[in-house]
Parts: C-alpha cells; sequence; structure tokens
C-alpha cells in the first residue's frame, strides 16, 4: 500500500460567512479539486481555513493571483 504525501494551506478570513463563500469561490475559480478542508473559529469574526488541494503549486498560483493571503504549504 503506498501513502502520498499531501500538503495543506491555510487561509484566515474576517467577517461573515460570505468571505468563506468568497475564499472556496475563488478557489474554485482558480480549478484546484480540494482532497478535504477543515473550517474552524479564530476568534471573533475570524475563521481559519485549512485546505488540502490536489495541486499545491496551482493553489498558490490561483491565491496570488486573486490576491488571497495563506500560509503553507505545510506537510500534512
Amino acid at each position: 500500500m503506498d501513502i502520498d504525501q499531501i500538503e495543506y494551506y491555510t487561509f484566515t478570513v474576517e467577517g461573515n460567512i460570505t468571505e468563506g463563500h468568497k475564499l472556496l469561490s475563488a478557489v474554485a475559480e482558480t480549478g484546484v479539486s480540494l482532497l478535504a478542508f477543515k473550517a474552524f473559529p479564530a476568534g471573533p469574526n475570524r475563521t481559519t481555513f485549512l485546505l488540502f488541494p490536489d495541486d499545491s503549486s496551482k493553489l498558490k498560483t490561483g491565491a496570488i493571483k486573486a490576491g488571497l493571503e495563506c500560509e503553507g504549504p505545510h506537510p500534512a
């Protein structure tokens, strides 16, 4: 059995739920498929998203083009 090494990126958005929708929509527009994602509160009106893309370089490039700030890649 092979185990694949994957990477994830961290995005933190401020504001209400529509900001999270904007983040996920921007990622979808880049054509990146997500293997998984997790979202959790990071304080008042802040949400942190962990995105596990199938193509890390595509996500990073798309995030830069969309003006999104992210941390990563981190090994998972």
